[in-house]
């Protein structure tokens, strides 16, 4: 497949480098980074993802403790979506023989929420690779029924089995090969038949999926609970489906991406209707557009909408470029209008910039107060200390305060150093004995509280942070003194 679209293959890789080029460019240790740099911890499996140990393991030439191979895993991470957007072309659309198709595919690696996945540097690999299961999972072939079910449902579990949101995917890919069907006329039962066989599939998938992980690994994660199923279940759903949709909407309605998205959805608009307009079953073709729509928006949460708590992130948010690539099919498959992906390109590719800018202002900006405690620990308490404990949360930079203001979805991507971020932080800092803060802030806050109130003084004291001392205890808190 590779060896035939040498040329194409390789554009995929230039896009991808181009797109994640901050994230390489910063290098910055992002949340569970932090731990996992330090303690050389694995500990996927017990959140529902065991073959992401093996997996890491393998693939970093690790052993008893995870080693970082950063930037190694971000070229990595392009080679897996690279090769995801050429299934997307040989194995769905130029079986329509949709034109344009190498360009229609490169969207798909335009992803602004999937820049929070590439972030972790020890996650970013697993993620990338469980896309990669995933069309495989869809688009595998095999004249022989037995095995073609087999092969796609083995895909479809090791996806599952790296990163669970990933695997929604497949039902992405359903929504495009819907699309193309209608839009080359295939008959409406052929379209039926395809979408009862990958429905099994991806059902099959994902019960052997939690079996497996149940029975056989004996893994239970309280973040699995489902809701019940009553008439309150009605509101909790359509809650959690809104709370999706205004993720998805701060990318169309971002201030400097606003007026790319209207000319995009407005020559949409004219084309499709212009497809309408000369398509004979229009009834039909419209219902397997709204079908098509219907799949794509069950894809963003996949059964993860049925959870009492889902985990809705940007980083699992990773089917969204798909809704891009249904708008621009029929604009991006006529040759005049094939120049029209640079609305897509540009603002997006600006997005992927500006978002990692703003993490990496935020880290810098951290680095040095964080500096400036390990400073004063060391000339004002020396090592006479049993632990350190910290809590609080830092104030935004100033130049991460503009790049939010500006873009409100730069936010869901910026973590300041607050809680466990922090105290390994300063462990990276060279602070000794810091104990990790992992949901400890309200028994800090207590614990610092009382010694104020007893009339301790802080050592140091800033805009940034102040620093108790008390029987043998540091006691750190972010933010104003």
């Amino acid at each position: 497949m590779i060896s035939k679209n040498k040329n194409i293959f390789f554009m995929f890789i230039m896009a991808s480098l181009i797109f994640y080029f901050p994230i390489i460019n910063n290098g910055i240790y992002y949340r569970d980074d932090l731990h996992r740099n330090l303690t050389g911890y694995y500990g996927w499996d017990v959140l529902g993802r065991p073959l992401a140990n093996y997996f890491s393991r393998i693939i970093t030439s690790s052993g008893d403790f995870l080693i970082d191979i950063f930037p190694l895993n971000i070229i990595y991470s392009c080679v897996f979506l690279s090769i995801s957007c050429l299934l997307i072309k040989t194995n769905i659309l130029d079986k329509y023989e949709i034109k344009n198709s190498s360009i229609i595919s490169l969207i798909f690696i335009l992803n602004p929420f999937f820049i929070q996945n590439m972030m972790y540097r020890f996650d970013s690999i697993q993620m990338s690779f469980a896309i990669l299961l995933s069309i495989c999972s869809y688009t595998y072939k095999n004249k022989n029924l037995p095995l073609y079910v087999l092969f796609s449902i083995i895909f479809g579990v090791l996806s599952l089995s790296l990163y669970q949101p990933c695997y929604n995917i497949f039902l992405a890919m359903m929504s495009i090969d819907i699309l193309c069907m209608a839009l080359s006329k295939k008959s409406t039962k052929e379209t039926f038949i395809n979408i009862y066989k990958k429905s099994l599939i991806f059902i099959v998938s994902y019960l052997l999926y939690l079996i497996i992980i149940k029975y056989i690994f004996l893994i239970s994660n309280s973040r699995g609970d489902l809701i019940e199923f009553d008439l309150d279940s009605i509101i909790i759903l359509s809650k959690t489906f809104n709370d999706v949709l205004d993720l998805i909407f701060l990318i169309f309605i971002d201030d400097g991406s606003k007026i790319f998205f209207i000319i995009l959805f407005s020559l949409s608009f004219i084309c499709y209707s212009f497809i309408l307009y000369k398509y004979k079953n229009r009834i039909g073709l419209l219902f397997l557009i709204f079908i098509s729509i219907v799949i794509f928006f069950i894809s963003l949460l996949g059964p993860a909408i049925l959870l009492k708590n889902p985990p809705i992130m940007a980083r699992t948010i990773v089917t969204f470029p798909v809704l891009l690539m249904l708008i621009s099919i029929p604009i991006l498959s006529t040759n005049n209008l094939k120049y029209s992906i640079f609305i897509i390109i540009i603002p997006l590719l600006s997005m992927s910039y500006y978002i990692s800018n703003a993490v990496s202002s935020q880290r810098d900006y951290e680095s040095s107060f964080f500096d400036m405690i390990n400073y004063d620990i060391l000339n004002k308490i020396g090592s006479d200390y049993d632990k350190v404990i910290i809590t609080g949360k830092p104030s935004y930079s100033r130049a991460t305060s503009l790049i939010i203001n500006n873009h409100k979805i730069v936010d869901m991507f910026v973590t300041p150093a607050f809680g466990f971020q922090a105290s390994f932080m300063l462990t990276q800092k060279g602070v000794m004995r810091v104990e990790p803060a992992y949901g400890k802030d309200k028994i800090y806050n207590e614990f610092i509280n009382k010694i104020k109130n007893d009339g301790v003084k802080p050592i140091s004291c800033n805009n940034e942070y102040s620093i108790y001392y008390n029987d043998k205890i540091v006691a750190i808190k972010l933010g104003k003194c």
